[in-house]
C-alpha cells in the first residue's frame, strides 16, 4: 500500500455518470489510495464545495443550506450535489484520517478520460503538492478555463505537436523564439498591449499578474526596442510568473539566460524605451500577435521551435490529441529507422 494517508473523491459533472471514472478508480486503488466516485445530481459547477469550507469539519447539510453564489444554479440540486460530495469525503476520511483530494470533471465525455495513466499521475502530483491542506480541490472543466491538470499535461508536449493537433491553429510569428533554446514555457496568457517603444504597461502587468501567468505582450509596429531586461525578469520570477512572450525585443540576454525565466521575443535590441503615463496601452485585454488573437487565460506553450497559443476549448481537445499524435510519430520513427521510406509511410 502506497497511498500514504491520501484519498481521492472523483466527481463527474451534471447529467453524467460516476462510472466515467471506471478506469481511474482501480488504478488509484491499486496504489493504495482510498477512492470514491460521485455523480452530481445536476447542479453542475454550482455544486463545487469551496476549499475554505472543506478544510473545516465536514457537515454537508450546514453548507448546503447556504445560498449558492451562482443565481442560475438550482438550489435543491446543488444541495443534493454538495451532500453527495461531502458524504463521499466522510467515507474516505474515516478509514484513513489523512488528506483527501477532490477532483471535479465538468463537461460531457471529457477527453481527459482517454488518458487515464496521465490523469492518475497528475492527480497524484497535484494532491501531494497541497501540503497542509486537510482537503484540497481542483477541477478539469471543458471550455471555461485552463486548469492545473491541463497545464501539467500540456507541459509535456511540444509547441509544434499542439499546433498540429489543433488543426494547425495558434502558431505565433516564427520570429518569436526563446533567448535560450533550452527554455520551455507553459502557462495561462496574461495579455499586455504596449505603445511602440514604451514598456510602462509591462511594469503595470508585473504588478497584477500572478503565478502561472505568461505575459503575452503586443508592441504593434515598435518591434526593435528592448522592452524587457534583467530587472523585469527578476521581478517576474519573484512573483511566480511563468514567462514572457513579446512581439518586440529584449536585452540583457546573457543575464536572462542565467535567470532561467522562459523569455520569448521577436528580436534582441539594446534600444531603450520610454514610460509615458498617458500612453495608449492595456493589460488583461485581448491582443493580437500576427494573425493570432490572444485572450486572458488562453494556453501558451513555447519551446525552441516557437510559441503556440490556444483557447481553452481548443486546448483541451488538442492536448489529448497530441498524446495520440506523439505515439503515432514514435511508431513512424521506428519504421524509418528500420529502413522504411517516408513515401511509403505516408502513402505519398
Amino acid at each position: 500500500m502506497s497511498g500514504g494517508g491520501l484519498a481521492f473523491v472523483l466527481v463527474h459533472g451534471a447529467w453524467h455518470n460516476a462510472a466515467s471514472w471506471a478506469q481511474i478508480v482501480p488504478m488509484l486503488e491499486a496504489e493504495g489510495y482510498g477512492v470514491r466516485a460521485v455523480d452530481l445530481p445536476g447542479a453542475g459547477a454550482g455544486a463545487k464545495v469551496p476549499t475554505s469550507y472543506l478544510n473545516r469539519p465536514i457537515d454537508a447539510r450546514a453548507f448546503a443550506s447556504e445560498p449558492s453564489p451562482n443565481a442560475d444554479v438550482d438550489q435543491e440540486k446543488r444541495t443534493r450535489s454538495v451532500i453527495a460530495i461531502v458524504e463521499a469525503l466522510q467515507a474516505v476520511h474515516a478509514p484513513i484520517g489523512g488528506k483527501t483530494h477532490v477532483h471535479t470533471l465538468v463537461g460531457s465525455h471529457s477527453p481527459f478520460l482517454s488518458q487515464p495513466n496521465e490523469l492518475v499521475r497528475i492527480l497524484r502530483e497535484i494532491a501531494h503538492e497541497a501540503e497542509g491542506e486537510r482537503v484540497s480541490m481542483t477541477d478539469t472543466a471543458l471550455g471555461p478555463a485552463i486548469d492545473t491538470a491541463l497545464l501539467a499535461m500540456a507541459a509535456k508536449l511540444s509547441a509544434a505537436t499542439l499546433h498540429e493537433a489543433a488543426h494547425k491553429a495558434g502558431a505565433l510569428p516564427a520570429a518569436i523564439k526563446p533567448v535560450d533554446t533550452a527554455m520551455r514555457l507553459c502557462g495561462r496568457a496574461f495579455p499586455v498591449k504596449c505603445p511602440p517603444g514604451d514598456n510602462l504597461w509591462i511594469h503595470r502587468a508585473l504588478a497584477q499578474a500572478g503565478p502561472g501567468d505568461v505575459l503575452v505582450v503586443s508592441v504593434g509596429e515598435g518591434v526593435e526596442f528592448g522592452y524587457w531586461g534583467e530587472i523585469m525578469g527578476a521581478a517576474a520570477k519573484s512573483r511566480g510568473i511563468s514567462g514572457l512572450v513579446i512581439s518586440g525585443g529584449v536585452r540583457d540576454v546573457e543575464a536572462l539566460r542565467r535567470l532561467g525565466l522562459p523569455t520569448f521575443s521577436a528580436c534582441v535590441s539594446i534600444r531603450g524605451t520610454v514610460k509615458d503615463r498617458a500612453g495608449d496601452g492595456a493589460i488583461g485585454e485581448p491582443v493580437r500577435i500576427g494573425d493570432i488573437a490572444i485572450s486572458r487565460g488562453d494556453l501558451v506553450v513555447g519551446d525552441a521551435d516557437g510559441v503556440v497559443v490556444l483557447t481553452p476549448d481548443v486546448a483541451c481537445a488538442a492536448v489529448v490529441a497530441s498524446f495520440a499524435r506523439d505515439e503515432q510519430e514514435a511508431a513512424i520513427i521506428e519504421r524509418v529507422r528500420a529502413g522504411a521510406l517516408t513515401l511509403d509511410v505516408y502513402n505519398l
